[in-house]
């Protein structure tokens, strides 16, 4: 019977889960969801940094939009350089798109992970696993979506419950329903009833795996290592602005940050032994628990930015002080000039399908990408913005109790999200492409007999003068503009209206 069951549970309150628990109160206020966290706090790290201007749009309608705004940095456009700052090549206006939002934000994951949190903590009860199992009130009611005069009205219910320590050891679909069982934080297990499980558990997807679900793609060849600095007073790039370093040794990418930050990303060399690196990485990817790893990362991350382009990360005399902080800034932490570093490789991977049954994935459960930009989190919550609608459609038409109607609805959402997520990474492929070294064999690729410095610098100065006489042409500028902000995937924020 549907009244035993939880109508939604929602595995893993990362990004993804956060923004979906939000998006479905708001359209299902009074429908429970079980939303499962396997942590107990939250990493104070940054993480994916960009939110574009799709999101953004998604963000508006869950009254979420001004609070990442106000606490992110704004970024209007990019600036091409080749080899150093001292060669400009082209500007990319991101004004010229869909306004109100022709721009885009670059904030802290956790910075966003906390305003979806706090969003979703106003109408949550918060317990620990051990407190499982945990019963909603029965639900068998259809549920009216609400209309444009009451979708934002202040709703104090509390019919979302978060659960803490909960970590999900398996999922089976018996057709009618879902039993997932839970490991508890007294390491004893509980099983829940469930009517929609989706999987938003990230890379590594226990939903997945117990789905049964295909995990197929490639990793690319190229290898990153990114960090977070405080900002050089004697740098010359103006806050609102990113900028791209097409260099003969490299490519070079710097994002703006709150509390008076800059992101720098470099390719690594390819003879880097990338190998030595990763083995004094912690299970996160960040090796900052390790302090000579962090030394050595910083060091040759220092050392790619200012060759390449010539900023030095310290400043011109070496000076190591903390930049201080703009007036009113909140959060910020002190003491030292990097505040993380880590480092990544590139997967293109995308699930055989998103939903199985009465399992549905969404995000990185789903699908991977180039992170750069903030990708695969955008790419996340256009699923959990498209399934919300999907979820809603089905409550409100009681057709949540038929199998076959929620199998067909699902593999439809499915259909389209992955032609969706496909193409992001084939966008990723391009974007990585552009940056990498022309004419050079890339990692893993055998020194050809024939290949000359004198033949790549000839393709890297190709490129530059193609983009210099290419980009500045305004169906150029229009074309980059949407490749890089995600536009044309079908996204489109229509109340009342599925989103494929």
């Amino acid at each position: 019977q549907i009244d035993t069951m939880h109508p939604i549970v929602i595995v893993g309150a990362g990004p993804c889960g956060l923004f979906l628990c939000c998006r479905l109160h708001q359209l299902l206020p009074e429908v429970p969801v079980l939303l499962l966290e396997r942590f107990p706090t939250r990493r104070k790290t940054s993480r994916s940094v960009g939110i574009l201007p799709t999101s953004l749009e998604m963000l508006h309608e869950m009254d979420l939009a001004d609070a990442i705004i106000e606490q992110g940095c704004r970024v209007d456009r990019g600036e091409c350089f080749g080899d150093g700052k001292d060669e400009y090549l082209t500007t990319l206006n991101l004004s010229i798109g869909k306004k109100p939002f022709n721009f885009a934000v670059a904030i802290p994951q956790h910075m966003t992970e906390e305003i979806l949190e706090n969003k979703v903590l106003q109408h949550a009860t918060v317990i620990q696993a051990g407190e499982l199992p945990f019963v909603h009130p029965p639900t068998t009611q259809t549920h009216p979506r609400p209309t444009a005069a009451t979708e934002h009205a202040p709703d104090k219910s509390k019919n979302i419950t978060l659960v803490q320590n909960a970590i999900v050891t398996d999922v089976v679909d018996k057709g009618n329903g879902v039993v997932v069982t839970v490991q508890t934080d007294d390491a004893n297990t509980v099983q829940i009833q469930a009517r929609l499980v989706v999987g938003c558990d990230g890379v590594g997807s226990v939903v997945r795996s117990k789905a049964g679900i295909e995990w197929t793609g490639n990793q690319l060849p190229d290898l990153f290592l990114m960090g977070d600095f405080s900002v050089v007073p004697s740098h010359d790039i103006p806050h609102n602005v990113m900028r791209i370093f097409l260099t003969s040794k490299g490519l070079v990418e710097t994002f703006p940050l709150p509390c008076n930050t800059r992101r720098w990303v470099c390719t690594l060399p390819k003879d880097t032994d990338y190998d030595k690196f990763c083995e004094k990485k912690t299970k996160t990817g960040n090796p900052k628990d390790n302090q000579k790893a962090a030394d050595e990362a910083i060091a040759l991350l220092r050392n790619m930015v200012y060759s390449r382009t010539g900023y030095s990360l310290y400043g011109d005399k070496g000076d190591q002080t903390e930049a201080t902080p703009p007036p009113g800034t909140t959060g910020c932490s002190t003491g030292t000039p990097n505040k993380w570093i880590s480092y990544f490789d590139i997967h293109n991977y995308v699930a055989s399908t998103m939903t199985k049954g009465r399992v549905v994935l969404c995000g990185d459960a789903a699908h991977v990408t180039c992170p750069i930009g903030g990708q695969g989190m955008n790419m996340g919550w256009m699923d959990a913005f498209a399934l919300a609608t999907v979820i809603a459609n089905l409550f409100t038409t009681n057709d949540i109790q038929d199998t076959a109607a929620v199998e067909a609805v699902l593999q439809q959402f499915s259909s389209t999200q992955r032609r969706k997520a496909l193409s992001v990474n084939r966008r990723g492929s391009i974007n990585i492409a552009m940056g990498r070294q022309w004419g050079v064999p890339k990692r893993g690729e055998q020194e050809e007999p024939q290949h000359s410095a004198q033949g790549s610098k000839f393709l890297q100065q190709l490129r530059s003068k193609v983009i210099q006489w290419v980009a500045p042409w305004w169906p150029v500028q229009w074309a980059l503009t949407r490749l890089f902000t995600m536009r044309g995937l079908g996204v489109a924020v229509v109340k009342d209206t599925a989103l494929f």
